[in-house]
């Protein structure tokens, strides 16, 4: 389909929108209500139908977002994607085309220089990857603000994301009209009047920007570049697949599936904090015999009806004290009139007490809250970011780490598409001029690898989990690889301390092995005794080597060393050690003679 004139004036006055503009904005705004914490209106309504407009509005004006906490652990744990072991962004530097200036190679810009965020990795991971899991149809477009710079001047791309409530005009790799919000119009008092409407129109030639002029339905175009890419410098960013509709595909976020769950959540608390509200407070009640000065304690007064040309009058309900039934004190203390109460018998005594009310609602509902919580975490396997404790009724949660590795591959997958299109888009920006071969641009343009190895869960899962198969007596060939994640992750923040304990794993030769246990191998002749000297001083040995390779002074620091040459160090240590015993032991055999020995009986 063409941008035409005419579909481009119904797109900016708001009557026309692309095809799949309705269910895109459905599928985004129905996470965006928990990652944002937004209230939730329609869900108010839809779930509640028959309630009256003011239960509703108490709903909305209290409403708390607590399906936000769960969000926003989602987005920190799948930000740990880039520090997998395996997460590398390679570049091509040994071949680079001698004619970009060496300040302005893809490494330089990408790692160092890219606008606003430092590089293109804090971009994505600090702005790109919570649109992304919000919004699978959001659009990523990639537009360098500095073509009025020199020719001389490399161009700067950068990435613009825009939520598909902002896409209002789309087909696939033909045109996207965006919607966004520049400065905002002021009078000359200073008072803003209004934000001002700008519109990105973009196809496979140009790129066009539009400004509303003085809050009319008219557009100054302040912006027309030709950036001769040939293509739609613009993308989605997408998902999984949901549905197409003519040419255009239509996505689903990969955490669609915790829509439900998270759902009945936000009204369940809902209902939990209007039950909290009803049945918490203390409610006092006390008989009185002050009678309301208004009716004189018969809970009614005569009024005149307004609106008749002659007088009448007509008995109503006291107004002051609620037709003398239950006039309630600002601090909750029902009051009751005895006046009113002497047709009645049975009255309770003694004449001041305490409602009591059923608080086992409120434990259900904050229950069910955590329940729901639980199930959508469950949905995308990531349940161990649950609220509830780690253990609960004698029963460990477990965590099927392959479901959650592949869940995270694929997001890991998404991810490096979207950086990829990114970087393509920016290098013909870039680089176009003085590396005209696309092939070229190509093969320097940096290569991301889509990490296999991920780090999400935290270290008391395997803390836990050693526990149990320890106490299993499992083998510890299994065992101390689980000490090393321990380790790795219990010394994230500290590379070298990480670096010292991970170094005596690899180096010891008897790891998880007890001393009793070395003991009875060595006198069984099944370990050498070098290796029983190593495995019994291997912390002191690194810590001996560290010291004498440290990492500022030495060429070559102790920790940064090949195995071989690790092994060969603490090798000289080990025979230093073996020397050390036996000259000991030579001593101690010549300064206290063996009682055994009959040559020493006097």
């Amino acid at each position: 389909m063409n941008l035409t004139p005419d579909l481009l004036t119904r797109i900016i006055q708001g009557t026309s929108r692309h095809n799949a503009y309705t269910i895109t904005k459905e599928l985004y705004e129905k996470l965006k209500i928990h990652f944002d914490g937004t209230t939730p209106k329609i869900l108010i309504d839809q779930f509640r139908p028959n309630e009256s407009q003011t239960i509703k509005d108490y709903r909305v004006a209290n409403h708390r977002a607590k399906t936000k906490g769960p969000c926003n652990k989602i987005v920190s744990s799948l930000s740990k994607i880039r520090r997998s072991q395996d997460w590398i962004i390679d570049y091509d530097e040994k071949n680079l085309p001698a004619n970009i200036k060496l300040e302005e190679t893809p490494r330089i810009y990408f790692e160092k220089n890219y606008p606003k965020h430092g590089s293109l990795t804090n971009w994505m991971f600090s702005v790109g990857l919570k649109n992304y899991l919000i919004d699978a149809n959001a659009i990523v477009f990639v537009f360098p603000l500095n073509t009025a710079g020199s020719k001389s001047e490399y161009l700067k791309p950068e990435s613009f994301i825009f939520n598909s409530d902002k896409v209002v005009g789309y087909s696939e790799d033909e045109y996207c009209v965006l919607k966004g919000i520049s400065e905002a119009e002021y009078d000359l008092n200073g008072i803003k009047l209004r934000d001002k409407l700008v519109y990105w129109v973009v196809d496979t030639e140009r790129v066009q920007r539009l400004e509303q002029i003085n809050g009319s339905t008219d557009f100054n175009v302040v912006l027309d570049y030709s950036h001769g890419l040939g293509y739609l410098p613009a993308f989605k960013v997408r998902g999984q697949y949901c549905e197409s509709i003519d040419s255009d595909t239509v996505w689903e976020s990969r955490l669609s599936s915790i829509i439900p769950d998270f759902d009945q959540a936000l009204m369940t608390f809902s209902d939990f904090i209007a039950e909290l509200v009803q049945h918490i407070h203390s409610e006092k009640w006390q008989y009185t015999t002050n009678s309301c000065s208004t009716c004189n304690g018969t809970g009614k007064e005569i009024r005149r009806v307004a609106g008749l040309t002659t007088a009448k009058t007509e008995t109503v309900p006291c107004t002051k004290c609620s037709g003398g039934k239950i006039p309630v004190s600002s601090y909750g203390n029902i009051q009751i009139d005895m006046n009113l109460m002497k047709e009645f018998s049975g009255i309770p005594t003694p004449p001041v007490g305490y409602l009591m009310k059923d608080v086992n609602v409120i434990k259900e509902l904050d229950r069910l809250v955590d329940k729901f919580i639980d199930s959508g975490l469950s949905s995308i396997n990531m349940e161990f970011l649950s609220l509830t404790p780690l253990v609960e009724s004698g029963k460990a949660k477990e965590v099927d780490k392959d479901e959650l590795n592949n869940f995270v591959h694929s997001i890991a997958e998404d991810i490096v598409y979207i950086m990829e299109r990114i970087t393509s888009i920016s290098m013909d920006y870039r680089y176009k001029i003085v590396v005209p071969n696309e092939n070229e641009r190509k093969r320097i343009a940096p290569k991301i690898n889509v990490p296999e190895k991920f780090d999400l869960l935290g270290s008391q899962y395997f803390v836990d989990e050693y526990g149990k198969l320890n106490t299993a007596g499992m083998s510890p060939c299994i065992l101390v690889p689980l000490q090393k994640d321990i380790a790795s992750k219990k010394f994230y923040n500290d590379p070298q301390v990480a670096k010292r304990v991970s170094t005596i794993f690899e180096l010891d030769p008897l790891p998880g092995i007890t001393t009793d246990e070395k003991m009875t191998m060595l006198s069984n002749k099944g370990i050498s005794y070098k290796d029983f000297i190593i495995s019994c001083n291997i912390s002191h040995f690194v810590d001996m080597a560290i010291s004498k390779y440290p990492a500022k002074e030495s060429a070559k620091p102790f920790l940064e060393m090949d195995v071989e040459e690790k092994e060969k160090i603490i090798s000289d240590y080990a025979e230093q050690k073996a020397k050390e015993i036996s000259t000991a032991e030579g001593l101690i055999k010549d300064l206290i003679p063996d009682p055994a020995d009959p040559t020493n009986v006097v």
